[in-house]
Formats: structure tokens, sequence, C-alpha cells
């Protein structure tokens, strides 16, 4: 079994299987991902973060990375 992760930095790169494991949260589906890159303020970075169980998508995480020096 080897576990790994992907960072993304564009919900457009996300697996196709994305959708899929994030049907539970609205807040994760790539529609509402893409909506909230391209409206985001400018000190706010998004990553998206894939959990690999060998081949097998098994689980998903957004971090968001604010500047505070950019208030």
């Amino acid at each position: 079994m080897a576990l790994r992760f992907e960072i993304h930095n564009d919900p457009d790169q996300l697996h196709a299987d994305w959708d899929q494991m994030a049907k539970s949260n609205i807040f994760l589906s790539t529609p509402y991902l893409r909506v909230l890159a391209q409206s985001a303020p400018p000190n706010m970075q998004c990553r998206y973060i894939s959990l690999w169980n060998d081949t097998a998508l098994a689980g998903l995480a957004l971090a968001q990375f604010l500047d505070v020096n950019d208030l």
C-alpha cells in the first residue's frame, strides 16, 4: 500500500474522481472551487490536496492561505 498526496494550484487540475468524493460537501465541489478561485481576494491563495491510497483517491482537502500583510 502506497500512500501519497498531490497538491494542485488550480481546480481545473483536479482528478476526475474529485467530485465523486466531494459529493457530500458542496464547498469541495469543483464548480464551487472554480468560483472561489476566480473571486478570491488578491491576498488569498488556495491549494487543492488529493490524498491517494495506491491508485485510489482516498481523501480531499482545501488549504487557504491569507497574506495578512496585505489586509
